[in-house]
Protein backbone atom coordinates (compact mmCIF):
# COMPACT_ATOMS: atom_id res chain seq x y z
CA UNK A 1 0.00 0.00 0.00
CA UNK A 2 1.24 3.42 -0.88
CA UNK A 3 -0.08 6.85 0.82
CA UNK A 4 0.14 9.68 -1.46
CA UNK A 5 0.24 12.95 -0.20
CA UNK A 6 -2.48 15.76 -1.80
CA UNK A 7 -1.95 19.24 -1.96
CA UNK A 8 -4.62 21.24 -1.77
CA UNK A 9 -4.46 24.88 -3.13
CA UNK A 10 -5.78 27.06 -0.46
CA UNK A 11 -5.55 30.89 0.18
CA UNK A 12 -3.05 31.51 3.02
CA UNK A 13 -3.63 35.00 5.04
CA UNK A 14 -0.34 36.40 4.35
CA UNK A 15 -1.25 35.87 0.89
CA UNK A 16 -2.47 39.58 -0.34
CA UNK A 17 -6.20 39.77 -2.18
CA UNK A 18 -6.50 42.54 -4.47
CA UNK A 19 -9.77 44.06 -3.41
CA UNK A 20 -11.59 46.22 -5.83
CA UNK A 21 -12.33 49.77 -4.60
CA UNK A 22 -15.16 50.94 -5.73
CA UNK A 23 -16.22 54.43 -6.77
CA UNK A 24 -17.98 56.89 -4.45
CA UNK A 25 -21.66 57.03 -5.46
CA UNK A 26 -22.57 59.10 -8.08
CA UNK A 27 -19.06 61.03 -7.80
CA UNK A 28 -18.35 62.36 -11.19
CA UNK A 29 -21.65 63.48 -11.15
CA UNK A 30 -21.28 65.75 -8.26
CA UNK A 31 -18.33 66.90 -9.79
CA UNK A 32 -20.10 68.03 -12.85
CA UNK A 33 -22.74 69.65 -11.42
CA UNK A 34 -21.01 71.75 -9.53
CA UNK A 35 -18.30 72.69 -12.26
CA UNK A 36 -21.63 73.46 -13.99
CA UNK A 37 -22.99 75.42 -11.24
CA UNK A 38 -20.46 77.73 -12.06
CA UNK A 39 -20.43 78.07 -15.16
CA UNK A 40 -24.02 78.91 -15.53
CA UNK A 41 -24.27 80.95 -12.58
CA UNK A 42 -27.67 82.66 -11.63
CA UNK A 43 -30.99 80.69 -11.67
CA UNK A 44 -29.61 77.95 -13.63
CA UNK A 45 -26.72 78.00 -11.90
CA UNK A 46 -28.49 77.62 -8.57
CA UNK A 47 -30.18 74.52 -9.29
CA UNK A 48 -27.22 72.64 -10.48
CA UNK A 49 -25.08 74.03 -7.28
CA UNK A 50 -28.19 72.88 -4.80
CA UNK A 51 -28.83 69.48 -6.74
CA UNK A 52 -24.67 68.56 -6.24
CA UNK A 53 -24.29 69.94 -2.89
CA UNK A 54 -27.41 67.26 -2.21
CA UNK A 55 -26.15 64.48 -3.65
CA UNK A 56 -22.44 64.79 -2.38
CA UNK A 57 -24.07 65.13 1.13
CA UNK A 58 -25.66 61.84 0.43
CA UNK A 59 -22.68 60.44 -1.09
CA UNK A 60 -20.46 61.30 1.98
CA UNK A 61 -23.07 59.35 4.07
CA UNK A 62 -22.80 56.60 1.93
CA UNK A 63 -18.93 56.78 2.01
CA UNK A 64 -19.06 57.50 6.16
CA UNK A 65 -20.98 53.91 6.43
CA UNK A 66 -17.54 51.84 5.30
CA UNK A 67 -15.04 54.34 3.78
CA UNK A 68 -12.45 51.23 3.09
CA UNK A 69 -15.05 50.12 0.13
CA UNK A 70 -14.24 53.23 -2.13
CA UNK A 71 -11.65 55.04 -3.62
CA UNK A 72 -9.80 58.04 -2.48
CA UNK A 73 -9.77 59.50 -5.71
CA UNK A 74 -14.06 59.39 -5.96
CA UNK A 75 -14.01 60.99 -2.66
CA UNK A 76 -11.78 63.72 -3.64
CA UNK A 77 -14.06 64.45 -6.85
CA UNK A 78 -17.68 64.22 -4.41
CA UNK A 79 -15.60 67.27 -2.07
CA UNK A 80 -14.13 69.03 -5.37
CA UNK A 81 -18.11 69.07 -6.28
CA UNK A 82 -19.80 70.04 -3.36
CA UNK A 83 -17.30 72.71 -3.11
CA UNK A 84 -17.62 74.17 -6.42
CA UNK A 85 -21.70 73.39 -5.72
CA UNK A 86 -21.32 75.82 -2.57
CA UNK A 87 -19.05 78.35 -4.99
CA UNK A 88 -21.80 78.11 -7.63
CA UNK A 89 -24.53 78.58 -5.29
CA UNK A 90 -23.36 81.94 -3.57
CA UNK A 91 -22.44 83.61 -7.15
CA UNK A 92 -25.59 82.28 -8.40
CA UNK A 93 -27.55 83.77 -5.39
CA UNK A 94 -25.47 87.15 -5.83
CA UNK A 95 -26.09 87.66 -9.48
CA UNK A 96 -29.85 86.79 -9.13
CA UNK A 97 -29.95 89.17 -5.70
CA UNK A 98 -28.59 91.92 -9.21
CA UNK A 99 -30.68 90.86 -11.66
CA UNK A 100 -33.77 91.31 -9.21
CA UNK A 101 -32.35 94.29 -7.93
CA UNK A 102 -32.22 96.04 -11.41
CA UNK A 103 -35.14 94.67 -12.34
CA UNK A 104 -36.88 97.10 -9.70
CA UNK A 105 -34.25 100.02 -10.00
CA UNK A 106 -36.05 100.03 -14.17
CA UNK A 107 -39.37 99.92 -12.89
CA UNK A 108 -39.18 102.22 -10.05
CA UNK A 109 -37.63 104.54 -13.22
CA UNK A 110 -40.42 103.77 -15.62
CA UNK A 111 -43.14 104.51 -12.58
CA UNK A 112 -41.40 108.08 -11.76
CA UNK A 113 -41.49 108.44 -15.70
CA UNK A 114 -45.21 107.72 -16.01
CA UNK A 115 -45.90 109.98 -12.21
CA UNK A 116 -44.31 112.54 -13.67
CA UNK A 117 -46.10 112.65 -16.94
CA UNK A 118 -43.32 111.43 -19.17
CA UNK A 119 -41.53 113.88 -19.35
CA UNK A 120 -39.02 113.61 -16.68
CA UNK A 121 -35.79 113.58 -18.74
CA UNK A 122 -35.79 117.70 -19.45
Amino acid sequence: MEFTEEKHESSHPTQPQSIQLAEAPNATLILVFGILSIVFCGIIGLGFGITALIMANKSKETYSLNPALYTNGSISNVNAGRICGIIGIVLGAIITLFIIAYIIFIFAILGGLAASGGTGWI
